[in-house]
Protein backbone atom coordinates (compact mmCIF):
# COMPACT_ATOMS: atom_id res chain seq x y z
CA UNK A 1 0.00 0.00 0.00
CA UNK A 2 2.89 2.40 0.63
CA UNK A 3 3.58 2.49 -3.13
CA UNK A 4 -0.05 3.32 -3.93
CA UNK A 5 -1.37 -0.13 -4.74
CA UNK A 6 -3.10 -2.88 -2.82
CA UNK A 7 -1.69 -6.38 -3.31
CA UNK A 8 -3.55 -9.59 -2.59
CA UNK A 9 -2.00 -13.01 -2.78
CA UNK A 10 -3.64 -16.05 -4.30
CA UNK A 11 -4.17 -17.39 -0.77
CA UNK A 12 -5.98 -14.16 0.20
CA UNK A 13 -8.63 -14.71 -2.45
CA UNK A 14 -8.89 -18.45 -3.20
CA UNK A 15 -8.86 -21.66 -1.22
CA UNK A 16 -5.80 -23.87 -1.13
CA UNK A 17 -5.45 -26.19 -4.10
CA UNK A 18 -7.31 -24.01 -6.61
CA UNK A 19 -6.15 -24.73 -10.15
CA UNK A 20 -4.47 -22.04 -12.23
CA UNK A 21 -7.32 -22.22 -14.72
CA UNK A 22 -9.95 -21.72 -11.98
CA UNK A 23 -8.28 -18.74 -10.29
CA UNK A 24 -7.66 -17.05 -13.63
CA UNK A 25 -11.34 -17.38 -14.51
CA UNK A 26 -12.31 -16.37 -10.96
CA UNK A 27 -10.51 -13.05 -11.31
CA UNK A 28 -12.80 -11.97 -14.14
CA UNK A 29 -15.21 -10.62 -11.50
CA UNK A 30 -12.59 -8.08 -10.39
CA UNK A 31 -10.86 -5.16 -12.06
CA UNK A 32 -7.45 -6.33 -10.91
CA UNK A 33 -4.16 -7.04 -12.59
CA UNK A 34 -2.35 -10.35 -12.22
CA UNK A 35 1.26 -10.26 -11.06
CA UNK A 36 3.12 -13.52 -11.53
CA UNK A 37 6.54 -15.03 -12.02
CA UNK A 38 5.07 -17.78 -14.21
CA UNK A 39 6.56 -17.01 -17.63
CA UNK A 40 4.72 -19.94 -19.18
CA UNK A 41 1.20 -18.69 -18.41
CA UNK A 42 0.82 -17.67 -22.03
CA UNK A 43 2.10 -21.00 -23.34
CA UNK A 44 -0.18 -23.45 -21.51
CA UNK A 45 -3.38 -23.75 -23.56
CA UNK A 46 -5.80 -24.09 -20.62
CA UNK A 47 -4.28 -21.14 -18.74
CA UNK A 48 -3.99 -19.01 -21.87
CA UNK A 49 -7.64 -19.62 -22.74
CA UNK A 50 -8.69 -18.89 -19.15
CA UNK A 51 -6.85 -15.57 -18.88
CA UNK A 52 -7.99 -14.50 -22.35
CA UNK A 53 -11.64 -15.42 -21.64
CA UNK A 54 -11.48 -13.63 -18.28
CA UNK A 55 -10.11 -10.50 -19.95
CA UNK A 56 -7.17 -10.22 -17.58
CA UNK A 57 -4.16 -7.94 -17.57
CA UNK A 58 -1.22 -10.16 -16.68
CA UNK A 59 2.22 -8.86 -15.72
CA UNK A 60 5.04 -11.40 -15.56
CA UNK A 61 8.27 -10.75 -13.69
CA UNK A 62 10.76 -12.25 -16.11
CA UNK A 63 13.87 -12.07 -13.91
CA UNK A 64 14.74 -15.23 -11.98
CA UNK A 65 16.35 -15.99 -8.63
CA UNK A 66 15.10 -12.85 -6.90
CA UNK A 67 14.14 -12.42 -3.28
CA UNK A 68 10.69 -11.19 -2.31
CA UNK A 69 12.23 -7.84 -1.43
CA UNK A 70 13.84 -7.56 -4.87
CA UNK A 71 10.56 -8.44 -6.57
CA UNK A 72 8.85 -5.77 -4.47
CA UNK A 73 11.37 -3.09 -5.50
CA UNK A 74 10.98 -4.03 -9.16
CA UNK A 75 7.19 -3.80 -8.92
CA UNK A 76 7.20 -0.47 -7.08
CA UNK A 77 9.47 1.03 -9.72
CA UNK A 78 7.38 -0.50 -12.54
CA UNK A 79 4.00 0.58 -11.06
CA UNK A 80 3.63 3.79 -13.13
CA UNK A 81 4.32 1.83 -16.33
CA UNK A 82 1.90 -0.92 -15.26
CA UNK A 83 -0.84 1.65 -14.65
CA UNK A 84 -0.14 3.35 -17.97
CA UNK A 85 -0.51 0.07 -19.89
CA UNK A 86 -3.75 -0.68 -18.04
CA UNK A 87 -5.07 2.76 -18.96
CA UNK A 88 -4.04 2.61 -22.62
CA UNK A 89 -4.66 -1.01 -23.69
CA UNK A 90 -7.72 -3.22 -23.69
CA UNK A 91 -7.40 -6.50 -21.84
CA UNK A 92 -6.61 -9.27 -22.21
CA UNK A 93 -2.88 -8.82 -22.47
CA UNK A 94 0.38 -10.08 -21.01
CA UNK A 95 3.33 -7.81 -20.30
CA UNK A 96 6.80 -8.67 -19.08
CA UNK A 97 8.58 -6.85 -16.27
CA UNK A 98 12.38 -7.06 -16.33
CA UNK A 99 14.90 -6.90 -13.52
CA UNK A 100 15.35 -3.21 -14.42
CA UNK A 101 11.56 -2.61 -14.09
CA UNK A 102 11.06 -2.21 -17.82
CA UNK A 103 7.50 -3.14 -18.80
CA UNK A 104 6.78 -4.43 -22.31
CA UNK A 105 3.65 -5.86 -23.88
CA UNK A 106 4.30 -9.39 -25.11
CA UNK A 107 3.31 -10.29 -28.64
CA UNK A 108 0.53 -12.89 -28.42
CA UNK A 109 -0.54 -12.73 -32.05
CA UNK A 110 0.84 -16.20 -32.76
CA UNK A 111 -1.57 -17.46 -30.08
CA UNK A 112 -4.49 -15.70 -31.74
CA UNK A 113 -4.66 -12.71 -29.39
CA UNK A 114 -4.19 -9.20 -30.72
CA UNK A 115 -3.75 -6.46 -28.12
CA UNK A 116 -5.42 -3.18 -29.01
CA UNK A 117 -5.17 0.35 -27.72
CA UNK A 118 -8.19 1.99 -26.16
CA UNK A 119 -9.90 4.67 -28.24
CA UNK A 120 -8.47 8.14 -27.91
CA UNK A 121 -5.10 6.85 -26.67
Amino acid sequence: MAAGATVKTLADVFSKGVTDQDWLIGLSAHDWVVLTKDKNIRRRPNEFEAFAAAGLRVFVITATNLTGEENGRILVKALPKILRLCKNYRPPFVAGITRMSEVTLLDLQRFGLIVTRKKGR
